[in-house]
């Protein structure tokens, strides 16, 4: 099997961890690492410990159209801020690449649809990186559930708990905790039942201990989604940036 080229675009937090994990795969060539001049320091301590070569080259999303034309790029990541996904995507099909993109695609419903619409168009793979379905443990908890193991599902309780984020990263994804956090949750839970909800009942809180930060960007710290599906099935997603003892990822099928 021949190697991939990747061009990644956004090489911050969840950036690096996709980088590293391409790197230690073994099976791709990194060509392109692009980002704002910014952090371009930052990018170029990951190359020299991940051991990139001459062939990997450092550039800003101002060049990316030249990247995009490199055609020893096969795939390109996005794992830049939500808010510059759609364009990314959208020009990276129709440059003839496969695309994966961090979670959501982009902004709106209708914005996600021409995304697939494009890649149809193009007959190119658009993957969207919903990684609770690939995590070990929830994936052992899916294959139970499937195999009956578990008995007839009544109810799913889904925590997902974290400390606050910095500013910048609530400025620049915005679209609530709900869409940005909870997003992967309820994504898992729809996939666990194996059918859409019926109805969603969702209510969110900002704590008074939580920094001002959410009251200036109107954001909230904690969410609940109550879902109720066919078969009278009800689930409960619980997300908050809040936790004062660290993360904390739970699946409780009942």
């Amino acid at each position: 099997m021949s190697r991939l080229g990747i061009a990644l675009f956004g090489v911050g937090r969840i950036g690096q961890v996709h980088l590293e994990n391409l790197v230690f795969s073994n099976k791709v060539d990194i060509r392109w690492l692009v980002d704002v001049k910014e952090v371009h320091p930052g990018i170029q301590t990951a190359s020299q410990q991940l051991r990139l070569g001459d062939e990997t080259h450092i550039t800003t999303p101002d060049d990316i159209d030249k990247v995009l034309s490199d055609k020893r790029v096969d795939v390109v990541l996005v794992c830049t801020i939500t808010p510059t996904h759609e364009e990314i995507i959208r020009k990276a099909l129709n440059a003839g690449k496969h695309v994966f993109c961090e979670k959501p695609l982009a902004l709106t419903l209708e914005a996600v649809k021409k995304c697939y619409e494009e890649a149809e168009k193009c007959k190119k793979v658009l993957f969207c990186g919903l990684n609770r379905r690939f995590h070990d443990q929830l994936f052992a908890i899916y294959t139970k559930v499937k195999q009956g193991d578990l008995g007839q599902v009544r109810i799913v309780r889904m925590t997902s708990r974290d400390q606050h984020p910095p500013k910048n990263y609530l400025q620049n994804n915005r679209g609530g905790i709900l869409f940005d956090m909870g997003i992967h949750d309820l994504d898992y839970i729809c996939w666990l039942i194996g059918k859409r909800p019926l109805s969603v009942s969702a209510f969110g809180a900002t704590s008074p201990e939580s920094p001002d930060d959410y009251r200036e960007l109107n954001e909230n710290d904690s969410a609940v989604a109550i879902l109720k599906f066919p078969d009278n099935i009800i689930a409960y997603c619980e997300v908050t940036h809040g936790s004062c003892y660290g993360y904390e990822q739970t699946v409780e099928p009942v």
